[in-house]
């Protein structure tokens, strides 16, 4: 059944997947999550998978990161609130958010400039918003 959801996550966007394909994508976080809880294949290539937990890939614009759930609000699944000062996001960010970066170039590193803070909320019958492309600079 299919129902509205809410999301808050705290996103990186991962350099290195730039328009790569999901077939590569998905053994990067393969490598660096485990096995995924879900994934469809078809004809040797991988059409969706998906984590469950407080990290999480996403896609979108050509673009791959991990994203890390503030929290999640689904009616039938209860309610997760956080409040968080922006000092603990930066902290929270550097310490998941490191193992998934090429750490032999120093410009590829956890900064807020590189951190996307996101409230989505969409019906779970369709997919997710696109982060990378509803991404608003102030």
């Amino acid at each position: 059944m299919s129902e509205t959801v809410n999301e808050c996550l705290l996103v990186m966007e991962i350099p290195e997947l730039r328009e790569k394909d999901r077939n590569q994508a998905y053994a990067f976080f393969r490598e660096k999550l485990g096995e995924p809880a879900e994934v469809e294949e078809w004809d040797g290539r991988i059409e969706y998978f998906e984590y469950e937990g407080d990290l999480k890939p996403v896609e979108g614009e050509g673009k791959w990161g991990i994203a890390y759930v503030i929290s999640k609000r689904e009616p039938d699944y209860g309610t997760e609130s956080a409040i968080v000062c922006l000092d603990d996001l930066l902290t929270v960010a550097k310490e998941r958010f490191h193992s998934f970066l090429d750490h032999s170039d120093y410009t590829k590193c956890v900064h807020p400039s590189r951190l996307i803070l996101a409230n989505l909320h969409w019906y779970s019958g369709v997919e997710a918003p696109d982060i990378f492309k509803e991404v608003q600079k102030i």
